[in-house]
């Protein structure tokens, strides 16, 4: 039994069904973008099988010398509220499998480099033939199709090549990786179309659509307006670091204590002129810096004025403080200050899960509400298998002693 304590007010159980009750994924997907696609879908409300294999285990559910268990906080978080099966999509009867539960699924979700699908048997054509109502969702670093399709990617390469790394980071460094929001953001991409491709099969002819999502074009679509300028051989400012184009000061600056920092965010005059008061420094008085343009001229100065009145002082204080004022600050908040984090806990964004093996965990809930309350999604992810006997004798109809046999020969593995 998984027990869940909450550190505040327990959300309501929603008296609505949540959005996808009813639609299943089958999820051929791992690692980091594929499964968080499946796990955004999950949290909607559909039922997710991911299909693993313990000839090659998913890279984060491989044993780590930290946690000295097979299953990784990384894991846990990805593989909440979903199934798993194992299966050898190698063998026959593992492959088969497969099919049967693409058969009665609705979605398919796979993060294979391009090419592999097809080797296995499983191309977009052959699953479509099996089932013509299911969509599919194919997600890899360059897209299934292109002189790049073949080649490897993860996070950092892909948000290089994209170009959202080159304007990360600060005007005098290098440009900078862009990692697990990098995954996250094509796995949401990913989860968008699914839904969308739902929508348009009940909508119109009830047949299934393919969509490819390649991460390094996910990664472009964020460049956004640096892309527009440069194609308008306009001059674009680059790395910015903590900056902003328009607004100043605009930045983070350090407070009391060890990696202690807070942000502070002037977006016009009437902010300024209230930060000025707040920090009490002559040098804030000229009448120039009443101009947006001019304190955006005089950034570095201003940078360095508000770090001599920020260092040493309780950055939850100072956040206060300049909130009541009407500026926009608060701490760069760390892990352990999200877990404390009384606002979280008023909405029961933050959950306390234990289990019977593992222990206990503080994990997030979904950053949504629903008008009547929200369902309760807070769980610990799944041994590996530990649905095999539900899915392939309950779901898919099979005898005990076929699974037993099939686990046997390693087809279910």
């Amino acid at each position: 039994m998984i027990a869940a304590d909450r550190f505040g007010p327990q959300r309501a159980v929603s008296k609505a069904p949540p959005p996808l009750e009813g639609v299943r994924v089958a999820d051929f997907t791992s690692y980091a973008s594929g499964p968080y696609c499946g796990l955004m879908l999950a949290l909607l409300g559909a039922e997710v099988i991911r299909v693993e294999s313990r000839t090659r285990l998913d890279l984060n559910r491989r044993p780590h010398p930290l946690y000295g268990r097979l299953e990784i906080p990384k894991y846990d978080h990805l593989s909440a509220r979903k199934k798993s099966i194992t299966l050898d999509l190698k063998t026959e009867q593992g492959n088969e499998l497969a099919r049967e539960l693409v058969g009665v699924s609705d979605v398919v979700l796979e993060n294979f480099r391009p090419g592999v699908m097809e080797r296995l048997g499983l191309a977009w054509p052959e699953l479509h033939r099996l089932n013509e109502r299911a969509v599919m969702v194919s997600i890899s670093a360059y897209g299934q199709e292109g002189p790049n399709s073949r080649r490897p990617g993860y996070a950092p390469v892909f948000g290089a090549e994209g170009g959202l790394g080159y304007v990360q980071g600060y005007p005098d460094g290098p440009p900078l990786e862009v990692r697990n929001q990098m995954d996250h953001q094509v796995g949401l991409t990913g989860a968008l179309l699914a839904v969308a491709l739902l929508e348009e099969r009940d909508l119109t002819d009830g047949l299934g659509r393919r969509a490819d999502v390649a991460a390094c074009e996910v990664a472009t679509m964020l460049v956004g307006e640096s892309v527009i300028a440069a194609l308008a051989d306009e001059a674009i400012e680059l790395r910015l670091g903590n900056d902003h184009e328009v607004w100043a000061p605009h930045g983070v600056y350090p407070t009391a204590g060890e990696d202690r920092w807070i942000a502070i965010a002037v977006r016009d005059d009437a902010e300024w002129s209230a930060l000025v008061e707040l920090v009490g420094s002559d040098a804030l008085l000229e009448p120039e810096l009443r101009s947006a343009a001019v304190r955006r001229q005089r950034r570095e100065e201003l940078d360095a004025e508000l770090t001599i009145w920020t260092r040493g002082q309780d950055g939850r204080e100072l956040a206060a403080a300049q909130q009541r004022a009407g500026v926009c600050a608060d701490i760069s908040m760390s892990a352990r200050d999200l877990v404390e984090d009384e606002h979280l806990r008023e909405r029961g964004s933050l959950v306390r899960i234990t289990h019977p093996e593992y222990g206990e965990r503080v994990t997030v809930q979904t950053p949504w509400h629903y008008r009547d309350g929200a369902t309760d999604l807070a769980t610990w992810s799944p041994d590996i298998g530990q649905d095999n006997d539900a899915v392939i004798c309950g779901l898919l109809g099979h005898g005990r002693e076929e699974l037993d046999e099939w686990i046997a020969e390693r087809s279910v593995y």
